[in-house]
């Protein structure tokens, strides 16, 4: 069951192992990607361990993802096992043992859903993600298995939390902004030929003087987006203003083409006997004076009260 549930397994280490910290932020194929180095190196100091019964059928070995964007390019990236743990992230796509293939848009459904591991399953179920064994040896093993494998993601896929993203093909991505579209099928509130028309138009309904008209047709529809980080600050959009036309809902969320920010990464903390300023930098959490002083040199001790080396 290992290789079928890596990519739900990869889409959900904060939940496997939470001590790791290890997230992912992206909602999109496109900043998941971005995101790889970050977690690759997070993953480098803390590999994530696989359930048990998973770590039975496969300790080690590379497992090439492909995902297919919606522009006809295929992305990539490989999840490395080593001695049962999830151990590396990265877009090297060598000597994989099994291939799994996915479209973009349910790639994304993966990452946007709020049980993922269910909507990884259904997708499974329905045919929508496809798994092949790169040697005749694992091929073999898994053709005896593959029917364990379907009663098992059979029993945890919940499609009735999962409803894929609607996003009409006018749309397009607009990498580094939130983004509105409007319909105006029942009442049109802006023209489009004259002049700033448009953006005028987004200020007022997004309520930031950021935000921009990047399309405005005389048909109706116009699509305001607002920088990610604006330059004046402003809370995001919850729920974009209300336009009873939207295909993905009167008031659906903007749809969100932010790249994640890859949070800093925690220095290592300090063995005994190192140098120190203060307990939080040592692995014991004491930091104490060692020698006669004034003054003292301050290193990383077992006892709080006076230095100790060897714990």
């Amino acid at each position: 069951m290992k290789w079928i549930l890596l990519l739900g397994l990869v889409l959900l280490i904060p939940m496997v192992h939470a001590e790791c910290s290890l997230t992912i932020e992206s909602k999109f194929a496109s900043g998941f990607f971005n995101e790889i180095e970050a977690l690759n190196s997070q993953l480098q100091t803390c590999p994530v361990p696989l359930a048990s019964y998973i770590a039975k059928l496969y300790k080690n070995g590379n497992f090439l993802v492909n995902v297919e964007m919606n522009d006809d390019t295929t992305k990539s990236f490989m999840i490395t096992l080593k001695d049962g743990t999830i151990a590396g992230l990265s877009t090297n796509t060598n000597n994989p043992t099994y291939t799994v293939k996915i479209e973009e848009d349910d790639f994304n459904a993966i990452l946007q859903s709020s049980n993922k591991m269910g909507t990884f399953a259904y997708l499974y179920k329905k045919g929508n993600i496809k798994i092949k064994a790169n040697n005749i040896i694992q091929g073999i093993k898994f053709f005896f298995i593959k029917p364990f494998i379907n009663a098992g993601l059979g029993k945890i896929q919940n499609p009735n939390i999962w409803t894929p993203p609607q996003q009409s093909l006018d749309v397009g991505e607009y990498p580094g902004y939130r983004v509105c579209e409007f319909y105006q099928t029942n009442k049109k509130l802006v023209t489009c030929a004259a002049y700033k028309a448009g953006d005028t138009f987004c200020v007022t309904t997004m309520g930031h003087p950021e935000a921009k008209a990047v399309k405005c047709e005389e048909n109706g529809l116009v699509i305001c987006t607002l920088p990610c980080s604006p330059k004046q600050y402003a809370a995001p959009l919850k729920t974009c203003p209300f336009d009873n036309g939207r295909p993905r809902g009167s008031q659906a969320p903007p749809l969100e083409f932010c790249e994640a920010t890859a949070q800093p990464q925690q220095p290592e903390k300090k063995l005994p006997g190192a140098l120190c300023q203060h307990g939080g930098e040592c692995t014991t959490g004491n930091c104490v004076g060692e020698g006669m002083g004034p003054p003292w040199t301050y290193r990383c001790s077992c006892d709080p009260f006076k230095y100790v080396a060897n714990c």
